[in-house]
């Protein structure tokens, strides 16, 4: 049949629903009257273009229409919008179908609708509620503008396109969680753990354990080489380079480790097992290396005092007919003696294992066997193995009775780790025993077997080198050789004997009573131990003793004394004590050596300082002109300044004085000091200044900084004898070389002068290398800037060419906080009215002291003098008004300043007090921890008043809040 005009014509107009999928047959089966939308033929072009390529799409799409926010989608985004959902979606408001979360992606829809543009959400939280479950779902998401025909600049709908990533997401959140998880692992695992990356192997992670032992606090982010400098020349890098390109693992055993454990640290040897193992990327390439180890120093030596502790029983033992052995419970091994072999009837060359012990008992007796080596070591009984058994022979069939006895050993965790002990064949004093009880012979006959029996082994104590002596827990002795009394004896004066009491015979000795209470105690109360210690201390031959302690127990377990075995170690410690001797002659040599290199120098250097002062005075007392007597006082400051830079120099280099670092501004500071380069170079000496505009501040101490700048023009100016120009300059760079990566700012300092040759230039920073003459320099000032660059984070370079000239180039971190503004200096006013109190002045040296209390008179302050810390103590003991203590804190007398200051603080609270040296870094700690100021030497008279002025209102200020 032919279809009608009007029919052919409706569908024409509905072909944008055309499809096979589900959502395009709902939505051409919907009556759409009913909506806000109205029937698909009077939808707008836009909408229906939208619907089209919605239905024709696999992908996911959700579209919004007007202002009621109209849901449509296609079958793509009916999978991800769940049975409940879809039964009211399609047609729907969107406030109603995503009620629950509306108040996320309502405002989004708003915004678009607004005309403010498209939105894109990357892996959003969206909780939603699907086939009945609510769960967090996440979702990669775009909101794009749909225009209306009817007016192309406004907003018709929304259409959303939608990935749900919800497992992406909680794959990286499980990924994310498990190396957290892994890191914590690593952090607190025992062993030590670090990670390096790259072909430098810089340092990505170290562990909390390998902190402690190797102080590798500020190792992440740094190559390998520059890290852990100490082990160079060990092997480590070569090995570390090897494991790295070839992939292979590499594992170290109890491997002795040279490095230093922190910056004051003497270099120590420890005992290290550790592995390299290669890591490998995505790729299967080498990317880095990880390294776990153990520190098995203590093990080591453990193992070594055992061994040696071994061989001299293995010793006495043999001499005594006793067999030796040794149960590694941790490892399942088993060693016997050949001796001990013997008696189980092995060969002496068959490897043992634990079954033969086992498998050797005589049935009778093995289960009595097995339940004291239980006993022995069970961490809650720990009683000595002892007892007597049978064996049958292995090999050879045979009956053998046997004695053993031994103890377990326990590590930190209370587990019984191995059990040692001694073996006896017995059959021979059974078989007498057995044939005495056949015969029933009488208790005379059964005695004196036993004693002789004894006496054996008493002959046996007392043939041997070893001095033993046992006693009870009120030391008494039960038992004591001849060479452990022979000893006491040559020592003491007094022969020790069974029965007599350990104290009362060391009565007269009261020193070494108390010392061998206290170890004889440590073993009596189950203890055992090894110590070395000296006896007759007062006789002119002292000898020294290895003494090893055990606890003597009974047959359950309980202490009931204490025994020991001496060896005399008197000329193997005299042996290491000479070669110790020896080693501190040859650093005293070398120190002496370093000494003469550097005291011609600065003797010369201070002699010229004192002959400027010393000189200068006798002319001022002379001069009356004035412009003159300035020149010359001028003269006489700035030697007092190059003696203060000279020990500055000094004390930097060796390392006894702190760097201050805060950020600096080089134009200000350098520009601060262009009055005393002028007056310090001379007037043929000409500077120029290269500084940008938007120059950074540095991280530095700004003392030392001028020091380094002063040092730097200094050996420039003397490296142009007829003058000539220094050019300072600077400049903003990224470091990333040699080690160094960052913002740093790079200072140089030229010259045009001689220059170096390259001989020269590869010693300059070596410290006392000078090439001027004696008494020109002392070798310090190039080390001095080495230092400073380095411990300023920096580096430091030099450049020279010979007849050309030279260029020192600094490099300084960046410092990303704003310089503090130079505060007003401290103003010396000299119009007081009256004194401002009184000062007890603590100083032993005379022109020193006459110095100070004429500078304290110049402040207005009485002044009372006392030449050390004892006097000082006397002058307040009588309650004299002092306002202040100001003291010294090298005297003589036994006590120093700070215990001074700690004892006015205990006689006299609240009393100010304030310290000086010229040795600042020496007392600083002590210092902070008594809570006074220090002022260091040489000081000005401003310097001075401000730091009295401090001091003294603090003290102020503490007793008001306390009044309060």
């Amino acid at each position: 049949m032919t279809q009608t005009a009007p029919e052919s014509e409706h569908r024409s107009e509905l072909a944008f629903l055309a499809g096979e999928g589900e959502m395009a047959t709902l939505m051409r089966a919907k009556d759409w009257t009913a909506t806000p939308l109205g029937p698909p033929q009077a939808w707008p072009q836009s909408l229906r273009t939208c619907v089209r390529l919605m239905l024709n799409t696999r992908h996911p799409v959700f579209l919004f229409w007007g202002l009621d926010a109209i849901c449509l989608y296609n079958d793509g985004y009916r999978q991800l919008l769940g049975r409940e959902r879809h039964a009211i979606a399609l047609g729907n408001r969107g406030a109603v179908v995503w009620e629950e979360i509306w108040h996320i992606i309502g405002p989004q829809v708003a915004q678009v609708m607004a005309g403010d543009g498209a939105t894109w959400h990357e892996n959003d939280r969206i909780p939603l509620t699907r086939d009945g479950k609510r769960e967090d779902t996440w979702w990669t998401y775009s909101y794009s503008p749909i225009d209306e025909d009817s007016a192309p600049n406004r907003v018709g709908g929304v259409l959303v396109l939608v990935s749900e990533t919800t497992q992406t997401v909680l794959a990286e959140q499980k990924r994310s969680a498990e190396m957290t998880r892994l890191r914590s692992m690593f952090e607190q695992a025992p062993s030590f753990v670090c990670i390096m990356q790259g072909p430098t192997h810089v340092f990505e992670f170290v562990n909390n354990a390998h902190r402690q032992l190797f102080n590798s606090h500020d190792w992440v982010g740094k190559p390998l080489r520059e890290a852990f400098p100490d082990i160079a020349g060990q092997g480590f890098y070569e090995a570390m380079d090897h494991v790295y390109t070839s992939g292979e693992r590499l594992i170290f055993k109890a491997t002795p480790v040279r490095f230093h454990a922190g910056p004051q640290a003497v270099e120590s040897v420890r005992i290290l097992d550790f592995i390299y193992e290669p890591m490998r990327d995505d790729t299967g390439t080498i990317s880095g290396i990880f390294c776990e180890g153990f520190d098995v120093t203590e093990a080591h030596k453990a193992e070594e005092a055992l061994r040696r502790s071994e061989e001299q029983l293995r010793l006495a033992t043999e001499a005594a007919g006793i067999g030796l052995w040794d149960v590694d419970l941790t490892s399942g091994q088993l060693y016997w003696q050949p001796r001990v072999k013997a008696m189980f009837g092995l060969s002496a060359d068959v490897p043992t294992v634990i079954d033969h012990y086992i498998a050797g008992l005589h049935p009778e007796d093995r289960d009595e066997a097995r339940a004291k080596f239980a006993a022995a070591t069970d961490p809650a009984i720990r009683a000595t193995y002892d007892v007597e058994y049978r064996t049958v022979g292995i090999e050879d069939g045979v009956v053998r009775w046997v004695s053993s006895r031994g103890r377990g050993i326990f590590n930190d965790d209370g587990v019984c780790v191995r059990v040692v002990g001694t073996a006896a064949d017995i059959t021979a004093r059974k078989q007498a025993e057995e044939k005495l009880r056949e015969l029933n012979e009488t208790l005379e006959k059964r005695v004196n077997a036993a004693v002789a029996e004894r006496k054996l082994l008493a002959d046996i104590v007392e043939s041997t080198d070893a001095m033993i002596q046992v006693i009870d827990l009120d030391f008494n002795w039960l038992s004591v050789n001849k060479a452990s009394a022979d000893a006491f004896e040559r020592i003491f004066g007094v022969r020790p004997a069974a029965g007599d009491n350990m104290l009362n015979a060391l009565a007269d000795h009261p020193k070494p009573q108390a010392t061998i209470r206290q170890v004889w105690q440590r073993a009596l109360s189950g203890d055992p131990f090894t110590a070395v210690e000296p006896m007759g201390e007062d006789s002119p031959d002292p000898r020294y003793y290895e003494m090893k302690f055990n606890p003597l127990r009974d047959k359950e377990g309980r202490v009931i004394g204490a025994y020991q075995f001496v060896y005399d170690v008197t000329e193997r410690l005299r042996d290491q004590a000479r070669l110790t001797e020896a080693e501190e002659q040859l650093r005293q040599s070398q120190k002496i050596e370093a000494i003469g290199q550097l005291t011609g120098g600065i003797a010369h250097d201070f002699n010229n300082l004192l002959m400027v002062i010393t000189g200068g005075l006798s002319i001022l007392e002379r001069q009356p002109d004035t412009d003159k007597r300035q020149r010359i006082q001028a003269g006489m400051r700035q030697a007092a300044e190059r003696g203060a830079s000279l020990t500055r120099q000094l004390l930097a280099f060796s390392r006894r004085q702190a760097l201050r670092p805060e950020p600096v501004d080089l134009v200000r500071q350098v520009g601060g000091m262009r009055e005393l380069l002028d007056r310090t170079l001379g007037a043929n000496i000409q500077i120029e200044t290269q500084f940008p505009r938007d120059l950074w501040p540095v991280t530095a101490d700004p003392s030392e900084l001028e020091l380094v700048v002063l040092n730097l023009c200094v050996n420039a100016r003397d490296a142009m004898p007829n003058g000539g120009c220094i050019t300072i300059s600077a400049e903003n760079i990224h470091l990333a070389h040699d080690g160094q990566e960052g913002d740093f700012v790079r200072l140089g300092v030229e010259d045009t002068g001689f220059g170096m040759t390259k001989d020269v230039l590869a010693r300059v920073f070596e410290p006392f290398f000078t090439t001027k003459d004696v008494g020109k320099g002392t070798g310090l000032g190039l080390p001095q800037v080495y230092g400073f660059a380095h411990q300023s984070g920096g580096a430091v370079e030099i450049e020279s060419v010979v007849d050309q000239g030279t260029i020192v180039t600094l490099y300084l971190p960046r410092a990303y906080a704003t310089p503090e503004e130079t505060g007003v200096p401290v103003r010396l006013d000299t119009a007081v009215n009256g004194p401002h109190g009184t000062v007890l002045l603590v100083e032993d040296d005379e022109e020193v002291a006459t110095l100070v209390a004429e500078m304290l008179a110049q402040l207005g302050f009485d002044v009372t003098r006392a030449a050390s810390a004892q006097g000082a103590l006397g002058a307040l003991a009588n309650g004299r008004a002092v306002d202040i203590v100001f003291s010294d804190i090298m005297m003589p007398g036994g006590m120093n300043g700070i215990e001074l200051a700690r004892e006015i603080h205990r006689r006299r609270p609240g009393l100010p007090v304030l310290l000086t040296t010229g040795y600042p870094e020496a007392a600083r700690h002590d210092a902070a921890n008594e809570g006074v100021e220090l002022l260091p030497k040489p000081y000005e008279l401003k310097v001075l008043q401000a730091a009295l002025s401090r001091v003294m209102t603090a003290a102020t200020t503490s007793a008001a809040t306390q009044a309060i």
